[in-house]
């Protein structure tokens, strides 16, 4: 019983957040044809199971979990990203003798997440070890990735004569 518990704490720590759906925001705290200061959040999220699994607020009843088994394969992924920025860009007619260029800095953070189970761990958390009995689970390819970094970054763009690309 204490190894099934520990299963479960496990799974739902490996998968805790994802699906949730993310949406971009953007916020131009000062834009004009000189400068632009800014703020961006992005994230977006994907897997296997459901959301109505993954943000379960009570139990998980029987037919949540006989729901999420048939959506499973050997082996299941999922993930998540969120982008945050804040970025400042400076365009100018003319710099360095060059024709409408702009200087771009930002401070940007990323976080990855990532995770992939197998068939056999779902079933030994959520049913328990009972079908498993003189038999071997399958557990070996179940791993998650986090990655959380930050950024720096300065450049130059080059505004193009039709102004619908920046290349930079």
């Amino acid at each position: 019983m204490k190894y099934r518990l520990l299963y479960i704490f496990v799974f739902f720590g490996v998968m805790a957040g994802v699906q949730a759906v993310y949406g971009q925001a953007e916020i131009r705290l000062d834009s004009n044809f000189e400068y632009e200061i800014g703020f961006q959040l992005e994230g977006a999220s994907s897997g296997t199971l459901n959301n109505a699994m993954l943000n379960a607020s009570g139990f998980i009843d029987e037919n949540l979990k006989d729901e999420n088994l048939k959506r499973l394969s050997d082996l299941n992924y999922g993930g998540n990203f969120l982008d945050g920025k804040i970025f400042y860009r400076q365009s100018r007619d003319k710099m360095w003798g060059m024709k409408k260029m702009a200087v771009y800095v930002a401070l940007e953070w990323h976080y990855l997440f990532d995770y992939r189970f197998t068939e056999d761990l779902y079933r030994l958390v959520f049913y328990g070890n009972k079908d498993f009995a003189g038999q071997k689970a399958k557990l070996g390819n179940s791993a998650y990735r986090q990655i959380n970094y930050y950024q720096i970054k300065a450049g130059l763009e080059h505004e193009s004569a039709n102004e619908k690309h920046n290349f930079g």
